[in-house]
């Protein structure tokens, strides 16, 4: 089966053309609507109409009708209602029981009536419960290589007379779906973030991998703080997962390993996105449909419906993160939509007033209506922290209803007065230009965070209820 989804995935199904691309997501989306009924007991009785027309099989349908009368899901209905949205009823204490038993222990082997369970912190930094059944393991394998391998480990690992391809995959936990990787023709190894990072190192340098998979703060402190201790020669591919890598990262990244990092897109609710050969990040719409909910006219929350997932339900699921399009056509050819980058989540989105001069006329967006915030996406927040000093090692800014407080890890030899009062007088003048108030900057010193912890940069406090 695997090898079958393979071929498919790499070879068979490029979906050139969009309508191609809709009719399939057409029949599969039909299909798996129809068993979602019976396998869970959330839609049993509140999925919409059951009318044969409803599913009637119709050339060039489009997916989105067939979801318009099931109920929109997010998170927090995905914990108020495990055990509902899973094929086995699983309840979610019992879930969280193994999935801690096997941090605790760091042995991520044990299974449940052969499902594999989880923890995924995802983009959030909160963890989120995942169950995987075997046929979406050997899927998940099989997509990832199908899409992920360039031409030269391809033939590496279809070649029985080369060396083994070997993975290097750094993550917070392991996971059968990751071991579900080994075989004879390739080599994985997994990294724990916990280890102590000399280990770490050295462990690397031993393995020299073919392809490195890790989050960008890894991939970052690997680039930095390893200069001149790490020679990795037989590297090919890095794939930066579970984490938001910003451009100059990237850049960074780029020039002390001589590979252009690629993207993995990857959370609790499954394989969401990988980049093609080109470089480029595609959905995998072959085996997720994605509705959006648009922020403007090229960022939107996806809300995605898997079917090709039958241990656990996500149908409309709503994401919290934002992802912005790229219109351009890839050179691959492919139809799946291209990502120009994932922005980040809805709580890394800063929201400032919008000043007196802007709303004198009094009309929308005056004082005292919720319109008069605007946001401040992440990708404009990260821009003005790096080209305001260079210097500045890492950051995090958390956004409060009365202040905005920035934490700056500064060299020791870094002038940090000189550098706090740059960055003062940059977000003063950028929020100027873009008509916005200001609010009081707190300037505070540098915390590590804790080993394996999510990088996150940017985080806002502020509720709904506060900007009214």
């Amino acid at each position: 089966m695997a090898v079958w989804i393979f071929g498919r995935t790499r070879w068979l199904q490029r979906f050139k053309l969009r309508s191609s691309l809709q009719r399939w997501q057409y029949r599969r989306l039909r299909q798996f609507l129809r068993q979602a009924r019976i396998r869970f007991q959330f839609y049993r009785n509140q999925a919409g109409p059951k009318s044969a027309h409803h599913f009637s099989p119709i050339p060039n349908g489009d997916p989105a009708g067939l979801l318009q009368d099931w109920p929109p899901i997010n998170k927090a209905v995905m914990q108020a209602e495990f055990s509902a949205l899973n094929a086995i009823g699983l309840d979610r204490q019992s879930a969280l029981g193994i999935a801690r038993r096997a941090e605790a222990e760091r042995d991520f082997r044990p299974q449940l009536q052969s499902l594999t369970i989880g923890l995924s912190s995802g983009t959030s930094g909160k963890p989120g419960l995942f169950l995987v059944s075997p046929v979406e393991r050997l899927t998940w394998a099989a997509v990832i290589l199908a899409r992920g391998l360039d031409s030269i480990s391809l033939r590496q690992l279809l070649l029985p007379w080369l060396q083994p391809l070997r993975i290097a995959l750094f993550l917070r936990a392991n996971s059968n779906l990751y071991e579900g990787l080994g075989s004879r023709r390739l080599q994985f190894a997994w990294f724990d973030l916990l280890a102590e990072p000399q280990q770490l190192r050295e462990r690397l340098q031993q393995f020299q991998p073919h392809i490195l998979v890790a989050p960008a703060s890894v991939l970052v402190w690997l680039s930095k703080e390893s200069d001149g201790l790490l020679a990795l020669r037989a590297l090919r591919q890095i794939f930066n997962a579970a984490e938001v890598l910003p451009a100059a990262d990237r850049l960074a990244i780029e020039k002390r390993f001589g590979v252009r990092p690629q993207e993995i897109y990857q959370c609790t609710e499954g394989l969401l996105g990988i980049s093609c050969q080109s470089g480029n990040l595609h959905l995998n719409e072959d085996f997720i449909y994605f509705e959006k909910e648009w922020l403007d006219e090229r960022r939107f929350h996806p809300v995605l419906t898997d079917f090709s997932r039958s241990s656990q339900a996500f149908i409309r699921y709503r994401l919290d993160d934002i992802l912005e399009i790229d219109p351009r056509p890839c050179p691959c050819q492919t139809s799946r939509l291209r990502i120009k980058q994932v922005v980040g989540r809805a709580d890394e989105v800063l929201y400032f007033q919008r000043s007196a001069a802007r709303d004198s006329s009094g009309g929308p967006g005056a004082p005292g209506d919720a319109s008069a915030w605007q946001p401040l996406f992440p990708d404009s927040v990260r821009q003005l922290m790096y080209s305001s000093a260079a210097v500045i090692r890492d950051y995090q800014i958390t956004q409060y209803a009365d202040r905005l407080v920035l934490q700056l890890d500064l060299p020791t030899t870094a002038q940090s007065d000189q550098v706090v009062a740059r960055i003062r007088k940059d977000w003063q003048q950028r929020l100027k230009q873009l008509q916005l108030m200001c609010p009081p900057i707190v300037i505070q010193a540098w915390q590590a965070r804790e080993p394996g912890a999510k990088q996150i940069r940017i985080r806002s406090l502020i509720k709904a209820v506060d900007r009214i």
